[in-house]
């Protein structure tokens, strides 16, 4: 049992340090550790890139996980808002937070060092 208990705490280890947010391809690349999910630039909408404090917008805290991973400090994967949206969460920061819209309904909360880099790409995206 020990061993079986140090094998998973290395692969969640694992899979949760390579969790982050890129761009690729003009895709959105969001990788929770345990998942993938990649959005078109071009179906993210520009007005939808919100920097929130989940402190002051309590409707969008993640207050179900359907699948991924919630530690203190840390919730990544698919999670259920307080307002019913269902979203991609990748969260370290709780008071500022980036929130997305997608055009076919997906919602995404995302912990960025540089929003408005994200914003600029949409914008140019969408032209």
């Amino acid at each position: 049992a020990p061993v079986l208990l140090v094998a998973v705490t290395a692969w969640v280890w694992r899979s949760l340090s390579r969790a982050g947010v890129r761009v690729d391809g003009g895709e959105l690349v969001v990788n929770t550790g345990l998942g993938r999910k990649r959005v078109p630039l071009s179906r993210l909408r520009v007005a939808g890139l919100r920097v929130v404090d989940l402190g002051v917008r309590t409707e969008l805290r993640p207050w179900l996980r359907l699948w991924g991973t919630g530690l203190p400090g840390f919730r990544a994967g698919w999670y259920r808002l307080r307002n019913g949206e269902k979203a991609v969460c990748l969260l370290l920061d709780r008071q500022r937070v980036s929130y997305l819209r997608s055009d076919d309904g997906l919602s995404l909360l995302l912990s960025l060092e540089r929003p408005d880099d994200l914003r600029a790409l949409i914008t140019a995206s969408a032209r």
